[in-house]
């Protein structure tokens, strides 16, 4: 672990070593669950919320939801921001290699990532954004003991796992929890935990049998 930490001045929130790898791998877990399609514009987003210790990245294509939590004794922050931007930008805005510092800012409309290669500036889009929050609930719900069976298309459920394997690193070794649905047609979850980093979570909708 780096001792740098990751603090807070005006709108821009200044990330450790550690804390930029998290988000570079949250970026890349969350965004392959972001639509392609440009006749649904608004899902070829990823929704990012910044409050107090925390920021979530969130995309959806409908069949398939992701959500990925950064928290933690690190983040020092006083941004309160909810916005979305596209996420093909996103994941060109990361830098690469290893060891590297961002700068996140937050200005009117833009929102600006900084590292020490380069600098973007990704336009915050319109639109709403779907309301994805009563979609999770069903990850905390009690299923019966006897099991169902359910459908899954390989690409998406082959996509969520690399995601998972993507955002838990090298060296972790956290496994993904898969929480069955209710009936064959409700979503099915998926939870990993990973220590000092944060969380990801899944759901992807079953197709019928």
């Amino acid at each position: 672990m780096t001792t740098s930490t990751t603090t807070t001045t005006n709108n821009t929130l200044h990330l450790s070593e550690d804390d930029t790898a998290s988000f570079i791998a949250a970026v890349k877990a969350v965004a392959t669950s972001a639509s392609t399609d440009q006749a649904r514009a608004i899902l070829c987003n990823v929704l990012i919320e910044i409050s107090d210790n925390e920021i979530k990245l969130s995309a959806t294509n409908s069949y398939m939801l992701t959500i990925v939590t950064l928290s933690g004794p690190t983040w020092i922050n006083n941004i309160n921001a909810k916005f979305h931007v596209v996420a093909k930008h996103l994941v060109k805005a990361m830098p690469t290699g290893t060891k590297n510092h961002m700068s996140l800012e937050v200005t009117d409309g833009v929102f600006v990532i900084n590292s020490e290669s380069k600098i973007d500036h990704l336009s915050m889009q319109a639109g709403e954004f779907p309301n994805i929050k009563g979609l999770t609930s069903g990850y905390e719900k009690v299923t019966d003991k006897l099991g169902v069976d359910f459908a899954l298309n390989p690409k998406f459920a082959s996509t969520l796992l690399k995601q998972a394997e993507v955002f838990r690193g090298k060296n972790s070794e956290a496994p993904v929890v898969i929480k069955a649905a209710e009936t064959h047609m409700k979503p099915i979850h998926m939870k990993c935990n990973v220590i000092d980093r944060g969380e990801w979570y899944a759901l992807i909708m079953p197709v019928r049998l």
